[in-house]
Order: structure tokens, then C-alpha cells, then sequence
């Protein structure tokens, strides 16, 4: 694969810091002030995505089995030291989006979520300048599984990374987050009003992972809903015995042990992780968690039996 500009020059290749390169095109720093000089929240009544981290999501916008004729907004919220990443197809009617952390930069989802597109277009926002290089680590793996890892071309529309989303005066993020309105191309550094069903559940099923590292596909393409796998949420003594030390700390010490980068998260990042703590402590009761499915229902999310034949889908102006 190679990174084309948005002007359709193709990235240099060579030993080049890719995300340097990145950094200082021109044309990319004024795409990515003009994006962060939009302010908006996505609404509940309007039709959204929203993927956690470590979750992944690909959408067909239109055709047989898309998701009617209601206008998308999809992306993901709070990447600090995270990438957050969107694919964007209006071609061939095709839509993709990951939250990427550490542990899954090396993903090869994003491959696949491309070979079925045509033009595609990406998205690229998160990682700012942290003390650690966790930020740094996490793009240029990205960057470089979408420079070198597949044949074929992807313009590289938005890189809101590294010192461009950091604030030369505070050193915190300038934006954490990213969503794109599928039917214009236009991004927007917007959060959801809808953050989407069952965030306690999602985050602990994340922490009991057996994998090491991997995205976790959270979009059923076919059948237009939202699927949360089943899984086993049994976790070990020294883990729950964990789980409720946290639960005792401050806000200030939670987040100096559960964050890659306390200073720069936002409030309900402590809330967040309080809540999918106390759900995986309550799950140990009965571990055995079943998968579960959820349907946009115009304004908000509705949870249907698993296997239910999708209704009629109504359009939107």
C-alpha cells in the first residue's frame, strides 16, 4: 500500500520517519487546523458509531445490506496517547473505524477492512506528545502498516497526531476525538451525546481479553447491528483482589495506575473505569457472559434476541 497526500503525490519512501514526514506537509498541518477549528456534538436522534478502544467496527453505508438511507456519523471518542482511525470508501459505499492503544498498533484488521475498497480515504487522530512515546510508538505503527503493508493506494486525508494535536502552552491534547459524517467526508473533533449500549460491559470484556493484542470487531456488516461478543468473564483471585484496591484509591491515584496519560484525560475517564471495574467484580457471580445485539432504533439503542430478523429499515431526510 502507499499513502498518497490529499494534492495525490504518494508518499516518499526511504528511512524517512514516517510520522514526521507526516508532521510537516503543509497541506496536511492546515487540513488539521481547519478540522480542529469545527466544534460539534453528535446528537442521539441522529444515526451514530461510536467505537471504544480497542474495537473495531466496518459499516456499508449503502447497497444490499446497508443501513438504510440514514445519514452516519462514525468514529470514536477519547484518544490521548490512542490513534483513533477511519476509513472512509463513498465509492464503494464502505466505512471502517478502529480505536487503537498499544497493544493493538500491530492490528491487521485495517487491511482487511481495505480490501473490499475502492478510493479510500483516511482519518488519523489522536497520539499527542507524551512523555512516555507511547503516542509516537502507536502512529507510526499505524502509519507504517498503511505505507507498507498493502498494495494499492489510500489518501491520507487527515493526520491530527503527534505535535499538531498538542498544545504548545499546556501540552495537552488539542483534540481527543474524532467523527466523520460518511455521507459528506467531513470530519469534526465531535463526542456523542450517544456513547453507545453497555460501555461497564465493553470495557471489562477488554480486560479479560486472552489475547495479546487484537482488535475486537464490534459491527455485524450483514445484519446492521451492533454485536458484543460472549466471553468468560471468570478472572482470577489476585485480579478481583486488584480490581478492589483500585476501586478504594482516589480519583488522582486511579488514574496515576490505570492511564498512559492521567494528566490529559477527561473526567469521565475515572467514572468509566470505575464502572467496568464494579461490572466485572458483579459478573463473577455467574461468568458466562452472552453475546449480545443492539439496533439503532432513532434515537437511541435497542437491544434485540440474537439471531431476530432485522425490521424494515426507514429512511431519514
Amino acid at each position: 500500500m502507499v499513502l498518497v497526500w490529499p494534492d495525490g503525490n504518494e508518499l516518499p519512501d526511504g528511512n524517512a520517519d514516517l510520522l514526521d514526514v507526516v508532521l510537516s506537509h503543509s497541506g496536511l498541518a492546515a487540513a488539521a487546523e481547519d478540522f480542529l477549528g469545527r466544534s460539534d456534538v453528535v446528537k442521539r436522534s441522529q444515526r451514530s458509531l461510536n467505537v471504544l478502544q480497542g474495537e473495531s467496527a466496518r459499516v456499508r453505508l449503502h447497497g444490499e445490506s446497508a443501513c438504510g438511507h440514514a445519514r452516519l456519523f462514525l468514529g470514536s471518542e477519547d484518544a490521548t496517547t490512542c490513534v483513533i482511525a477511519v476509513l472512509l470508501d463513498r465509492e464503494a459505499g464502505l466505512a471502517w473505524a478502529a480505536h487503537y492503544d498499544e497493544g493493538t498498533c500491530s492490528d491487521t484488521g485495517i487491511l482487511e477492512a481495505l480490501q473490499s475498497m475502492r478510493a479510500p480515504h483516511a482519518y488519523l487522530v489522536g497520539a499527542f506528545v507524551d512523555s512516555r512515546g507511547t503516542s509516537a510508538r502507536v502512529a507510526s505503527a499505524l502509519l507504517a502498516t498503511l505505507h507498507h503493508s498493502w498494495r494499492g493506494c489510500v489518501v491520507l486525508q487527515l493526520a491530527c497526531l503527534g505535535s499538531v494535536n498538542t498544545d504548545p502552552v499546556t501540552g495537552q491534547p488539542r483534540t481527543r476525538h474524532l467523527v466523520v459524517d460518511c455521507s459528506t467526508g467531513t470530519p469534526a473533533p465531535a463526542c456523542f451525546e450517544d456513547r453507545g449500549p453497555e460501555l461497564p460491559r465493553r470495557s471489562a470484556y477488554q480486560a479479560c481479553r486472552r489475547e495479546a493484542s487484537g482488535l475486537t470487531p464490534v459491527w455485524d456488516t450483514e445484519a446492521c447491528r451492533l454485536r458484543l461478543p460472549a466471553f468468560d468473564a471468570a478472572i482470577p483471585s489476585w485480579h478481583a483482589m486488584y480490581l478492589e484496591r483500585v476501586a478504594r484509591l482516589t480519583n488522582v491515584e486511579l488514574l496515576s495506575q490505570c492511564s498512559t496519560s492521567p494528566e490529559a484525560e477527561r473526567p469521565c475517564f475515572v467514572e468509566d473505569v470505575r464502572a467496568g471495574h464494579a461490572w466485572l467484580l458483579a459478573a463473577q457471580e455467574d461468568a458466562s457472559v452472552p453475546e449480545a445485539e443492539y439496533e439503532w432504533d432513532y434515537g437511541g439503542w435497542r437491544q434485540v434476541h440474537v439471531g431476530e430478523s432485522a425490521p424494515p429499515v426507514r429512511p431519514l431526510a
